[in-house]
Formats: C-alpha cells, structure tokens, sequence
C-alpha cells in the first residue's frame, strides 16, 4: 500500500509512502510508511496519560524517522486506543513545521512506485532490493537467466490484491485477469514472458498498459472520477444522490443558502466505481461541515464539545468533573469549561452555567479537572458539562447530564477507567 502527502509544508515532507517494515514504540509493532527518497516517515507514537486514566494514547506522526521529534514533525490523533493502522488524514503541524499535512491513501501510487522499482532494475539502475518493499525476491534470478519474468511478476500481485482489499473492501479479483497473464494461461504471457533482455525494451508499455484494459474490462471503469457534494438541513446520507459535483477541491457551491437555520454540508471522493464515504471534516471528525445562518448572515457554530467527560467522587462530600477535548489553533474552536450543576435532583439547564473554567491550554489535549462545592452526604449531584467560545458567548451543543452521590467519609470506588482520542500539550 502507498500514501501521498499533500499540503504546504515546511520544511517538505510532501511525496509518495510507500510500506517500510514496522516500528515498534513500545506498544507492539505497527506499520512504518517512508517517502520515496528515505527522506520522512509515517508512523505511530505512544504516549503514557498518568492517573487517573494510567493509559497509553496513540499518535501517528510525520517526521524524519520513526522515533524522531527532535526536529520539525507533523502529528494527528489515532482512532482511539487500538489503532488499526487506518493512517488519519490530516496532520497539524508542530516544533517548527508549518503548514497542514493531508494523508491520501492510494493504490496507484503503490502500483506506479512498485513498476517504476522494477523497470529501474530491469535497467540495472538499482539493485533488485532497492525495487521497493515489495520487491521480487526471484527477480535477481530472472535477471540471470533462472526462470521466466511471468513467474517473478506472480510474486508482487497478492501483496497489491491485500492493499485493495484492505482500503476499499473489494476482491481479489480485481487483479485476476492479470494473475492469469503472469501465470501463463493468457497470451500476455507471450508477450512478457521472455528473459530478462527483452524486458528492458518493452516492459513498461507491455505491462502497464495491459493490466490497465484488464481492470478496466473486468469492473468497466467508464466514469469520471471526482468529490460529491451533498448537503441539507440535517446531516445528509452517504446514499443519497450528490447535489453538486467537482473534479478537484477547494470548491466553491453552485447552491445558495438564505434564512435562519442550520445546513450540513458532507463530501465524498468517488474514484469512477464506488464512493468513499463520507470523509471526516468535521472539527471532532464528524463526516459532515456545519453551517449556521441568522437571517441569511453566517454566525459562529457552536464549538466542539468535550471528546469525553466523567465525574469522580472524593472524601469529603466533593465531586470532581474530569473532562477532556482537543482545540486547534481555528477560531471557531472553544477556550472555556461551562459546568452546570445542581444538587436537588433536577437535571441542570442547558447553556445556562453555574461555573466558568479557561482552558489551561490553547492548542492541543485540554484536560479539566474540577472540584464542584462539597456537600452532605448522599447528596445526588446532577452535572450537565459544555464547552464556550467566550467570544461569543457560544456554547457546544449536543450535552448529557451525569450524576453521582456524594460521600463524606471516602468514596466507594475508584473512577472508572476510559479511553479517549487527543494528544499531550506541548508544554506539559
């Protein structure tokens, strides 16, 4: 498999990845993408989150090395805490980087990388090693003449039907018809099937060319590709038809919005098959934009509200609100803990806080931990916590209420362990 990253970056980390072994960072092993060149890398960081949580957090990070930050990098928060390699999509930059790092997954890069290594080998450019990561082990022998080039091609198409198969949930039978041509059974392997000296010649238009029409004729890759548009007044369905298309992005809508209300705008890639799905581009990874209007004038959208909160009871009749969230360096982002909180057993209001907390920190993991007043013993606490943009006075929306009793001589439990996504200040 093979990712591109894209952006303006600083210094150029930019460039195709391709698969480079693993990288273990004391949590077990996980995948290490490098560029081309062995200039950066991609791959995942760990970070120990003391008491009360005593977690590991997973990071994956762009940078000069797997372990390296010591220098310039770019870092985005993994999928909660059992990362399965599902590298995220966009890297904020840190320690003297600038610029925002898209990661884009693409087979093609894989295949055109892999191809480019073999046809250098083929010239005696590099060595059969230096092909890439999914190099030929039987190449070297067909270079001397020991077997037939059908045979070693055989060798690279399981590994690019599993890059398939685990990004875009298709078959190996995408490659089928190919299989079969390298293994002989259709008359490409006439063609291709010679010695290393003729494959200097013709290889690149024998073989990319005609895997190319087998794809093509197996799945009738007849479409454009491009990014769907969709949007409506509540969050829209992958199913549903696009209200607009593009060919590339930043785009601009063809459709206006007027009045007063709330409209969600989502995207999705289509490669000329299927769909992506809707991508995350929401602030906390919501598949959708939102887009608040207060007669036809755009106003601030509420901002994210916390990833996860908790209460905690401690000795002494008090109740300590935990919470956490993770704040970019966006306007629209908040900078104050809003609690609410109630001890007659009736939930509290909603944006309506009885206590205001600023954020101790403005970019990264922003972690609360607060000691409501104390109060007699088996008191029912009701908490409802928000985030504001004390800009605007805006609050997050979309808050729960959670309750515990309160415990004068000691509390009955420790709090309970939970995960979240988010990454340490810098400078904690």
């Amino acid at each position: 498999m093979a990712y591109v990253v894209t952006g303006t970056l600083s210094p150029d980390s930019t460039g195709v990845f391709r698969y480079a072994g693993t990288y273990d960072a004391g949590q077990g092993a996980y995948g290490v993408w490098t560029r081309t060149d062995d200039g950066w890398s991609i791959w995942l960081h760990w970070v120990w989150w003391g008491a009360p949580f005593e977690t590991w957090m997973p990071i994956w990070v762009i940078s000069a090395a797997p372990g390296s930050m010591t220098g310039p990098y770019w870092a985005a928060l993994a999928d909660g805490l059992t990362p399965d390699e599902i590298v995220p999509a966009t890297y904020s930059a840190y320690n003297g980087a600038t610029g925002a790092a898209t990661v884009t997954y693409t087979p093609a890069a894989f295949v055109s990388s892999t191809l480019a290594g073999l046809l250098q080998t083929a010239a005696g450019v590099v060595n059969t090693h230096a092909a890439g990561d999914h190099a030929l082990p039987s190449f070297g022998q067909v270079a001397a003449g020991g077997t037939v080039l059908g045979a070693a091609i055989a060798q690279i198409l399981p590994a690019f039907a599993q890059a398939t198969q685990w990004k875009n949930g298709v078959t190996k039978q995408t490659i089928a018809a190919f299989e079969q041509a390298a293994a002989g059974s259709v008359p490409i392997n006439a063609a291709i099937g010679q010695r290393l000296p003729s494959f200097g010649q013709g290889a690149a238009a024998v073989i990319v060319t005609t895997y190319l029409v087998d794809a093509r004729g197996i799945y009738r890759v007849f479409n454009d590709d491009g990014y769907w548009i969709h949007y409506d007044t509540s969050p829209p369905s992958e199913a549903s038809t696009p209200d607009e298309t593009t060919s590339t992005l930043p785009y601009t809508t063809t459709g206006t919005f007027t009045g007063t209300g709330t409209w969600y705008l989502a995207v999705q890639y289509f490669n000329g098959v299927i769909p992506s799905g809707f991508l995350p581009v929401g602030p906390n990874g919501e598949p959708y934009l939102r887009l608040d209007l207060d007669g036809d004038a755009a106003v601030g959208s509420p901002p994210k509200g916390p990833i996860d909160w908790a209460l905690e009871v401690r000795p002494a009749g008090v109740v300590r609100v935990h919470g956490r969230v993770y704040v970019t360096d966006d306007d629209d982002d908040p900078d104050q803990w809003a609690i609410g909180y109630t001890t007659n057993g009736v939930d509290p209001v909603e944006d309506s806080p009885d206590v205001s907390v600023s954020f101790r920190y403005t970019l990264g993991l922003v972690v609360l931990e607060y000691d409501l007043p104390a109060q007699a013993d088996g008191t029912t606490v009701k908490v409802r916590l928000q985030t504001c943009r004390s800009s605007d006075s805006v609050l997050s929306d979309g808050s729960t209420v959670k309750s515990a009793v309160a415990e004068t001589i000691g509390p009955d439990a420790p709090i309970a362990a939970e995960s979240w996504p988010g990454a340490v200040p810098e400078d904690a």
